[in-house]
């Protein structure tokens, strides 16, 4: 609980995932105390024992402070978690489903919960990635089903994995959408956000669920634009590091987003992209630069095995695999171009070596028959082939003469352009990168 104007707040998150987990988190850390509710009851006895099902950096060691602190509490009985709660934030996963539809199932189940549970009048803050127009869904769902007032405040999360806790503390902006801007709620989740000293934007409902949309899309748009640039420098003989150094320096391109690879993955941007176009459909608009997002992404990703088979032949080669999770400081598999690209080549009967810092627990739940090496030598001996998919720092290290010592021949195909070419050629290594030339 905290107070506002001298009135005492009890704050829940529901759902402890990446978002969730940050939520409460950083809420702890700026002096909010909160319960954190989750349905699955092993996941919130593993929490008490500050133990996480996920790795996000900072997020683990300041969850056991804040729980010593009392500040953070974790409750996984449905009546309990909801009663006298004045602050409701709803951090709950929208993922794709098997029809490329986003799948609000788990969002208006905690929606359901909220509403059979409350016990006073309350602020609902959606920090879940939601279609446009769910903010005003679930106003008129309000109105059918409960007897308390309810705010709904759409406050979308800037969070990318591997930086979360950070991106919470240091974020560029704080969102609230609303239908009721001047509004007691208002203020207080205005409060709430006031000791980050960030520029707060208070709006519609909609504008702050486009916003979240429209943002991620235009950061995925510049990936596969370069990635896109990548490819016609391959064509010609350009470089298109000296190309994308060249675009940064123009202050209205920007230097984010710009490195060229193997194009995104994850449960982040594919999906809000992929939101955001079903959403502009549905309103009877054709999105066709959202569309070609996914379309050059798509090709993208499968880019150096098309490359490696285009040179070689695959069958019962050893390749090595370095990188398995779709980010660096990461475990998370989801959507993983690693994954996609290691099911393309087991069709050719290769022997697979694996290896990733965080990410081969999780790997080895799906391919269990993958050789897990738990260094990067083990990896690389004896492998015929190695290919880059994650650019880990201890990836990134590595000595060309590593390459050299370790494997049957020094054949690399780098999806990160982690390495410099001319080195790679002084030592004789064959090298392929993205965008480079060879």
């Amino acid at each position: 609980m905290y107070k506002i104007d001298g009135e005492i707040m009890n704050i829940l998150i529901v759902g402890t995932g990446y978002v969730g987990l940050v939520q409460a988190v950083a809420l702890g850390i700026l002096g909010y105390p909160v319960v954190c509710y989750d349905k699955n009851k092993e996941i919130i006895e593993n929490l008490r024992k500050s133990k996480i099902s996920i790795y996000e950096p900072g997020i683990s060691k300041n969850l056991k402070k804040l729980i010593q602190e009392g500040k953070i509490s974790f409750e996984d009985n449905e009546t309990q978690a909801f009663k006298n709660k004045d602050i409701i934030f709803v951090c709950v996963n929208t993922p794709i489903d098997e029809h490329n539809n986003i799948d609000t199932s788990y969002f208006y189940n905690a929606i359901d919960a909220c509403l059979k549970n409350i016990t006073k009048n309350c602020i609902l803050v959606i920090k879940s990635t939601v279609p446009i127009g769910t903010a005003n869904n679930i106003n008129k769902l309000i109105k059918r089903k409960s007897k308390y007032k309810i705010d709904v405040i759409s406050n979308p999360e800037f969070l990318s994995q591997g930086t979360a806790l950070k991106d919470f503390l240091d974020t560029k902006r704080v969102i609230i959408g609303t239908n009721n801007i001047k509004s007691q709620p208002v203020k207080i989740i205005k409060n709430i956000y006031k000791k980050l000293n960030k520029p707060i934007i208070i709006t519609s409902n909609i504008n702050a669920e486009i916003i979240k949309y429209a943002s991620n899309s235009f950061l995925a748009m510049k990936i596969s634009f370069i990635n896109e640039i990548s490819n016609i420098c391959d064509l010609c003989g350009a470089d298109i590091n000296i190309v994308s150094e060249g675009m940064k320096l123009d202050d209205r391109i920007g230097d984010k987003y710009l490195s060229a690879g193997v194009g995104f993955g994850g449960s982040c941007l594919k999906k809000d992209v992929t939101g955001f176009i079903n959403s502009a459909k549905q309103l009877g608009f054709s999105p066709t630069i959202l569309e070609s997002i996914i379309s050059r992404n798509n090709q993208q990703n499968f880019y150096l095995v098309e490359k490696l088979k285009k040179e070689h032949n695959l069958t019962n080669k050893t390749i090595a695999i370095l990188g398995l999770s779709f980010k660096p400081n990461s475990d998370d598999i989801r959507d993983s171009i690693a994954i996609k690209n290691i099911l393309e080549l087991k069709k050719y009967n290769c022997n697979i070596k694996v290896y990733d810092p965080r990410a081969m627990k999780n790997t080895k739940k799906i391919l269990p028959e993958l050789n897990f090496c738990n260094t990067i030598e083990k990896c690389l001996k004896k492998s015929d082939f190695c290919l880059i998919f994650t650019e880990w720092e201890q990836i990134k290290r590595i000595s060309p003469n590593k390459f050299k010592k370790n494997m049957n021949s020094a054949i690399i195909f780098d999806g990160r352009n982690c390495f410099d070419v001319e080195k790679m050629k002084k030592c004789d290594i064959k090298y392929y990168s993205v965008g480079r030339p060879s």
